[in-house]
C-alpha cells in the first residue's frame, strides 16, 4: 500500500510528527492530496515578528491575515508574538519624504493588526513576548493595548504565555484582559519578582473568571531571593480557591501561607527550581500526593515527603548533589586527591533516596530523571541497579555514570622538545561482575522495555572545589567520548530480546537508536535531532 492509500486521519497524524517546516513544505509539493493533508500541521503555528530588515514582509503577512481567508486563519492553533513594534528609526523623518514615510508603516499596521489577530479564531495558545517601554517608538505606543484587546476575543484561547522584562507592562500601557474567561494554563515570566507582581495584577480578573488549572511563574532570581507573595496576594480578591493541578516555579519561591494552601488541594504536578523545606513538609502534613515532581533542590524534607505515600509517576531531580554542597572554597585545578569528607557529605541523601524514598513508588513510576553533577551514589551503578530493575512501568530513564582514572597518557612533545604535560585517562566504572556500567545501563533498557534514555557523564568530585572550569570541561570531553565508544561497541545476544523494542538513547551529546539487527540488540547510527520529535527535549534539558 502506498502512503496515499492511508486514511486521512492517519496521514494527518503522521504529518504532526514531522517537526521541520522545510520537510512539511517538501511533502506538500508531492501532490494536491498531500498538500491538503499536511496543511493543518503546516499552518498550525503563526509567528508575528516585525523588525527593520523584514518590516515589509511582516506587514504583508499581517495584511494577509486581516483578510480572514488565509490558511492560518483556518488552521492556526498557536500564535507567537515575538516582536511587534515599529522600528525606532521611523521616528526620524526621511529627507525625501518628511511627512509620509515615517507614517506609512504605522498606518498599515494600525489598519490591519486588530483584524489580523481576530481572524485567528482557532488559536488555543498565545505566546507574547512583551518588550520594555524603551523599545517602542512613538508610533508604537498603541500596539500593546490593541494586542490585548484582540486576543481576549479569541473564542477558544485557553493557554496564555506572557513574558515581560519590565514593569512597564502594568504601568505604562493600557492592557486589560478582563474579558478572558477560558484560561486553563497561564505562564508568566519576568526578570524580577516585583515585575512579575505587576503582570499578575493585570491578569487578576482573567484568573478570577477562568477554570485555571496550571500556573507557571518564572523569574531570573535564584537561591535565597525573597519569595513571591502568596497566590491570594498575586491575584487579589479571588472569589474562590483555584483548582490548580499543576504549579511551576522557576527561579522563584512562592510564599506558602494559609491563603495559598487552599489553591493546592488538587495539585498533581509541581515544578520547583528552589524551595524551602516547608513546602514539602506542608504537602506531607496535608496529604497532598503529587504524581509528578521536578526539582533541582534536594533536601531531607523532600525525601520524607516522598516516603509518606505511593503513586508518583514522573520524577525529575537535576543537580541533586549541587544543592547540598555548602559554600565552595577556592582551589587549584583539581589535580589533588579526592576530598573524602565532601563525598561523605554528599552521599547520605542519595542513599536514603534509593533505599527508602524511591522504593515507595516502584509500582507507579513511568519516567525517572535523576542526575547529579559529581560522581557518587546519585549516578547509575551497582548500588541502585537492583532497585531500578524493579521499576517495571518505566518508559524513560536519564542518569549519570561514574568514571575511574585509568592512568595518564605520555606527555605530548611539541616544538623544540618541550612537553605539553600528562593527560589523565578515564574509563567507565564497572560493576562487581566486571560489566561496563554503560553496557549494564543498556541491558536495563532492554529488560524494562524503556523507550527513551540518557547516559550522561558525572564529574570527578575532586574538581568540585576548583575555581576554574577548564578541568571539568576537559574531563567531560574525554568521558563523553568514552560513553560514546561504549554505546557503539555494545551488543547483546538475541535471547530474551523483544524485537519490537526500539529505544532512543542520548549518550553524551549523540543520539542512538537501540534496535534488533543481525541477531544482536545494539546501537545503530547516530540520529538526526529532528527525528524523532519527542526526544529533542532530552538534549535541551541536559544543556
Amino acid at each position: 500500500m502506498s502512503i496515499l492509500g492511508l486514511s486521512l486521519e492517519l496521514l494527518q497524524e503522521i504529518a504532526c510528527w514531522i517537526p521541520a517546516r522545510s520537510d512539511q513544505k517538501q511533502l506538500r509539493l508531492v501532490c494536491r492530496s498531500l498538500k491538503d493533508t499536511v496543511a493543518p500541521s503546516f499552518f498550525s503555528c503563526v509567528l508575528l515578528d516585525l523588525y527593520s530588515s523584514r518590516l515589509e514582509l511582516g506587514l504583508s503577512h499581517l495584511e494577509e491575515l486581516a483578510m480572514g481567508d488565509s490558511p492560518w486563519s483556518r488552521f492556526a492553533r498557536t500564535l507567537t508574538i515575538k516582536n511587534l513594534s515599529l522600528p525606532l528609526d521611523l521616528d526620524q523623518p526621511k529627507k525625501n519624504d518628511e511627512d509620509n514615510e515615517p507614517k506609512l508603516a504605522e498606518v498599515r499596521l494600525e489598519k490591519c493588526l486588530n483584524k489580523a489577530l481576530k481572524s485567528l479564531r482557532n488559536v488555543r495558545t498565545v505566546r507574547w513576548t512583551f518588550m520594555a517601554e524603551h523599545y517602542y517608538s512613538e508610533h508604537s505606543k498603541w500596539i500593546p493595548g490593541v494586542v490585548a484587546d484582540s486576543i481576549v476575543t479569541l473564542p477558544v484561547l485557553d493557554d496564555l504565555r506572557l513574558t515581560s522584562d519590565e514593569p512597564s507592562f502594568g504601568r505604562n500601557f493600557d492592557c486589560y484582559f478582563d474579558r478572558l474567561t477560558g484560561l486553563r494554563t497561564l505562564t508568566l515570566a519576568s526578570s524580577d519578582p516585583v515585575d512579575l507582581h505587576f503582570i499578575c495584577v493585570a491578569l487578576s480578573h482573567a484568573v478570577h473568571s477562568s477554570p485555571l488549572s496550571s500556573l507557571r511563574l518564572t523569574t531570573e532570581h535564584h537561591g535565597t531571593s525573597s519569595p513571591l507573595n502568596g497566590i491570594a496576594d498575586l491575584f487579589p480578591s479571588l472569589p474562590q480557591p483555584l483548582a490548580l493541578t499543576e504549579l511551576r516555579l522557576t527561579g522563584c519561591n512562592l510564599r506558602l501561607d494559609h491563603g495559598t494552601l487552599p489553591h493546592l488541594r488538587s495539585l498533581r504536578s509541581l515544578w520547583l527550581s528552589y524551595s524551602s523545606g516547608k513546602i514539602w513538609e506542608t504537602l506531607r502534613i496535608e496529604c497532598i500526593h503529587l504524581s509528578e515532581i521536578h526539582t533541582d533542590y534536594v533536601q531531607q524534607a523532600l525525601l520524607e515527603y516522598m516516603s509518606s505515600y505511593s503513586g508518583l509517576e514522573r520524577l525529575t531531580i537535576s543537580g541533586a548533589d549541587e544543592t547540598n554542597q555548602g559554600d565552595e572554597d577556592d582551589g587549584d585545578e583539581g589535580d589533588g586527591d579526592e576530598d573524602d569528607s565532601d563525598k561523605e557529605h554528599l552521599e547520605p541523601l542519595a542513599e536514603e533516596f534509593f533505599t527508602t524514598a524511591l522504593p515507595r513508588h516502584k509500582g507507579s513510576l513511568v519516567a525517572l530523571s535523576c542526575r547529579g553533577v559529581w560522581e557518587g551514589k546519585w549516578s547509575f551503578g551497582a548500588h541502585n541497579v537492583d532497585l531500578l530493575s524493579q521499576l517495571h512501568r518505566l518508559k524513560s530513564l536519564r542518569m549519570n555514570v561514574n568514571v575511574v582514572s585509568a592512568g595518564y597518557a605520555p606527555p605530548v612533545t611539541v616544538n623544540r622538545g618541550s612537553g605539553r604535560g600528562r593527560r589523565e585517562l578515564f574509563e567507565i566504572e564497572r560493576d562487581s561482575a566486571d560489566r561496563n556500567l554503560v553496557h549494564r545501563f543498556l541491558d536495563l533498557i532492554n529488560e524494562l522495555h524503556i523507550m527513551d534514555a540518557a547516559i550522561l557523564p558525572a564529574a570527578p568530585l575532586r574538581y568540585r572545589k576548583s575555581s576554574c572550569g577548564n578541568p571539568i570541561i576537559r574531563h567531560k570531553e574525554i568521558v563523553i567520548g568514552a560513553i560514546d565508544a561504549a554505546v557503539r561497541e555494545f551488543k547483546t545476544s538475541a535471547s530474551g530480546i523483544s524485537r519490537a523494542l526500539s529505544a532512543v538513547v542520548l549518550a553524551g551529546h549523540s543520539f542512538y537508536k537501540m534496535d534488533y539487527g543481525a541477531d544482536k540488540y545494539r546501537a545503530f547510527e547516530s540520529l538526526n535531532l529532528s527525528w524523532p520529535y519527542s526526544y529533542e527535549g532530552l538534549l535541551e534539558e541536559h544543556e
